[in-house]
């Protein structure tokens, strides 16, 4: 007797008490040897009886809750020998030998989790020898058992008709769980699951098929718990193996082959409306190997190579069936290849190569089937080679030459309100005239530069000076007809003292809610 326990020991009767570190009650009786009691945690009495060694020895009595749970011999410390076990709240389980703190053998009964008495009969080392097995108080088998399962005997219906018979093992079985629910009927073959049986959850079949040695085996059927069938085929050792059909919501999923439980081999998966969705190969349940995908309207999506799921090089078609891409994938997405892209009309948008990810290389771009752009890209964009660029109205606002990615030779227009503002000719990024705007004066064009009005979002061009200048902020009628020049602000500060780091608004220039961004841009 160790630890923080304390004692209480009184020598003339030889008598001591032990307690718990919270105070409690643990121990009291006679030293080492002889009678007496130990308490659990809460206080409550666990064992009385005999000792010898400090070690339970002899006649003793275990509770819980202070329900009597066992009542015989122990031996060093142990159930040997004579005894009865109860269950926890009192009624009787077994009578007989024990060895080792096991039931060895002698007379049992079993009740289920619902209370109710479901067994009756011998033990033999620590297993079902014999006995009768009732279901909600009506006898379902008599007979022999061997290692809990029923060996050799008959099964009744609720009426006591006989409806199956065990010889050594082999015959009809039928199977419950812990509440008495039928959880297997089916043929049994030297004690264990052999030929056809059903499966039950509940009052429904969720498996329907062959067993060998126990085990799922050949054909089968495997229903969801509402009764619903989401797989037809083979099994192999209680799995999914060979030629199977998987159902989701009642609907067709997929048709394949499988091996230990996973896809294998060649497959097919469908959409909902069952139309084909994929159709290839697959290694540990993953698309691996060659196959394609399909759009619900039945034409290929993609074809080509798959590993673990995802496309890796293939060809990509549009819903119309055109391709629209040919090459490397990386993550699912186009990485390396030639491309093609189409509008909604099926006309052709761009023709060319992707690297990375990105347009790279030589390609054409067209609009309406007119080629409006032929060169290099670079990261996406246009590099080098000649093209033209629009707005959402169609508004054509570039034609011209592209030279490291900038509009180098050509025209850019400027719209307001979908119509025109001015027009910028340019040759190696330096404007050479402006169309359309014959207010301005006729000076250098190197001292261009452009204002840009909020809300309005229009871009004016304007000469400053050193004194200051002038803005006008231009833009067409209403009709069409006529310009107006609107309003005229009048900035009071000379180009020299402006901090062109910063926005004129951002330095206090600013007229009638109009915000005035200087912008160097060219085009």
């Amino acid at each position: 007797m160790k630890g923080n326990n304390s004692y209480e020991l009184t020598e003339s009767k030889g008598l001591i008490k032990l307690y718990y570190n919270s105070g409690i009650l643990k121990y009291e009786g006679e030293h080492l040897n002889g009678h007496g009691k130990e308490y659990s945690l809460n206080g409550k009495l666990s064992y009385e009886g005999e000792y010898l060694n400090g070690k339970r020895n002899g006649k003793g009595k275990e509770y819980y809750n202070e329900k009597l749970i066992y009542e015989g011999n122990f031996l060093n410390g142990e159930r040997n020998g004579s005894g009865k076990e109860y269950d926890n709240i009192g009624k009787f389980e077994f009578e007989g030998e024990f060895l080792n703190g096991i039931k060895w053998k002698g007379k049992i009964k079993e009740y289920d989790l619902n209370d109710d008495f479901i067994f009756e009969g011998e033990y033999l080392y620590n297993h079902k020898r014999k006995g009768k097995y009732y279901i909600k108080g009506k006898l379902e088998f008599e007979g022999d058992y061997l290692y809990d399962n029923k060996w050799n005997g008959r099964g009744y219906d609720e009426n006591t008709n006989i409806i199956y018979e065990l010889n050594n093992g082999n015959g009809i079985v039928r199977e419950y769980d812990k509440y008495s629910k039928l959880i297997f009927e089916g043929e049994y073959l030297n004690g264990k699951k052999n030929g056809k049986g059903k499966e039950y959850y509940n009052d429904k079949i969720i498996f329907e098929g062959e067993y060998l040695n126990g085990l799922k085996n050949g054909k089968g059927k495997k229903y969801d718990y509402e009764g619903n069938l989401i797989y037809e085929g083979e099994y192999s050792n209680d799995v999914f193996s060979g030629k199977g059909t998987v159902y989701y919501n009642g609907k067709l999923s997929f048709i394949g082959n499988y091996k230990n439980g996973r896809r294998e081999g060649e497959g097919k998966e469908y959409y909902e409306e069952n139309k084909l969705k994929y159709e290839g190969e697959y290694l540990y349940g993953l698309r691996n190997g060659k196959g394609k995908e399909y759009y619900n309207n039945g034409n290929i999506f993609i074809e080509g190579e798959y590993s673990k799921n995802v496309i890796i090089n293939g060809k990509e078609y549009d819903e119309n069936g055109k391709l629209i891409f040919e090459g490397e994938y990386s993550n699912g997405k186009r990485r390396n290849g030639t491309f093609k892209q189409y509008f909604d009309d099926g006309s052709i948008k761009f023709d060319g190569k992707y690297i990375e990810g990105k347009k790279y290389g030589y390609g054409k771009e067209y609009k309406d089937d007119e080629l409006i752009f032929e060169g290099e890209y670079s990261e996406g964009k246009r590099w080098n080679g000649k093209g033209k660029e629009y707005n959402e109205l169609n508004n054509l606002l570039f034609e011209g030459e592209y030279s490291n990615g900038q509009k180098w030779n050509g025209k850019v227009k400027k719209y307001y309100n979908n119509k025109l503002l001015y027009e910028i000719e340019y040759s190696e990024r330096v404007i050479k005239k402006i169309n359309n705007l014959p207010h301005l004066e006729k000076r250098n064009l190197k001292d261009l530069i452009f204002i840009f009005f909020e809300p309005h979002k229009i871009e004016i061009p304007f000469f400053p000076d050193d004194s200051g200048f002038e803005v006008f902020h231009e833009y067409y009628s209403l009709t069409g007809k006529n310009r107006n020049y609107g309003q005229k602000f009048i900035i009071k500060k000379s180009w020299k003292e402006l901090d062109r780091s910063l926005t004129l608004e951002e330095q206090g220039i600013n007229q009638n809610n109009t915000r005035i961004v200087v912008s160097e841009k060219l085009y």
